[in-house]
């Protein structure tokens, strides 16, 4: 009797967790919808008969100094493979997609190929490839780039966490290639964010000589998410558009970029603050989780940032990992 009773208790549990995904996929399903048809693809929406709704990516998509580092390990705890920009963790445990996302798997090799497709999309952002490379096939490379490091992912089976840069300076990019290549389903989206001024002051001061934004961008479009002064790949475009191909052989990725120290000069704090302010406001809309640890009067814990996490994107899909195992992977892969 006793073991009936734990059983029928263990089924109730399972049903109210299921239900409560449910709902968390109902109210974030016009947040999808938009999603698909601002990225012009090519359905009107997506197959709610599938309760999997997202794509298994996670794309941090807050800027450096915003809080970062701990999103980083706040995905890592809850069980996903990480990477924040030259550095990542994988936890003892692994998220897979393979039957159920609540599955683990060994992925120290594949990690290892994931690893070496995100250092060639980070070596386009390099300083000796901006200053030396062609606008054209600066282009072309980081789209093949991004373009591998998804199918890479998938490959593996494996759910991937991506953070810093290059993420926020590719977002509308990743997106798209992420819904190319899981059946038009969108990344999940998670920002940390700051208020636009104290940013940006921050920012120059710590990271504004390599901070790279567009001269001439289009103006933002806060559905799309393409344009401003942070996507590279836009910038790029723009500056070709009605050249012709002898012209776009010609033009450097160096004459359509300056960095953050420069654009402060010439137009002032308040001009990159409100292009920091368009891009949160934009991101926002579309992402399952947003937070403003810099706004809140305690200092986050990782515990709590990982549990308000979980929250967003479903307890029953995406268990936590209680013990850590972080590996530097600069280190991990010379040796």
């Amino acid at each position: 009797m006793i073991l009936i009773a734990l059983a029928a208790l263990q089924l109730l549990w399972f049903n109210a967790v299921q239900s409560a995904v449910q709902l968390s996929v109902s109210l974030h399903h016009e947040k999808v919808r938009e999603l698909n048809d601002d990225l012009e693809t090519n359905t009107a929406s997506l197959n709610l008969q599938n309760t999997k709704v997202y794509a298994p990516v996670i794309l941090g998509a807050g800027r450096g100094t915003t809080g970062t580092h701990l999103f980083t390990s706040a995905t890592c705890k809850l069980g996903y493979p990480s990477i924040h920009f030259n550095t990542g963790c994988l936890p003892t445990e692994s998220i897979t997609v393979i039957d159920t996302t609540t599955d683990t798997i060994e992925i120290s090799d594949p990690m290892k190929a994931i690893y070496q497709r995100h250092s060639s999309l980070m070596s386009d952002f390099s300083t000796r490839t901006v200053k030396h490379s062609i606008a054209k096939s600066l282009r072309d490379n980081i789209l093949k780039h991004i373009d591998e490091l998804i199918i890479e992912t998938k490959n593996n089976n494996i759910v991937i966490a991506l953070h810093d840069n290059p993420i926020p300076s590719l977002l509308p990019h990743f997106i798209s290639a992420v819904q190319k290549h899981h059946e038009l389903k969108p990344p999940i989206i998670l920002l940390s964010k700051r208020e636009a001024i104290e940013y940006t002051e921050r920012r120059v001061q710590s990271h504004g000589k390599n901070e790279r934004l567009c001269k001439n961008p289009l103006p933002f479009n806060r559905t799309t998410l393409r344009g401003g002064v942070f996507d590279l790949v836009s910038c790029i475009e723009h500056a070709l558009d009605g050249l012709t191909p002898e012209e776009t052989d010609i033009v450097r990725t160096e004459d359509l970029v300056y960095n953050m120290i420069k654009m402060k000069e010439e137009k002032g704090v308040d001009a990159i603050a409100s292009e920091v302010r368009m891009y949160q406001e934009g991101v926002d809309n579309l992402s399952l989780f947003s937070y403003d640890m810099f706004a809140q009067v305690k200092k986050t814990e990782l515990n709590d940032l990982v549990e308000s996490i979980r929250k967003s994107i479903g307890g029953s899909f995406y268990p936590g990992v209680d013990v850590l195992e972080l590996n530097f992977w600069r280190n991990k892969l010379i040796n």
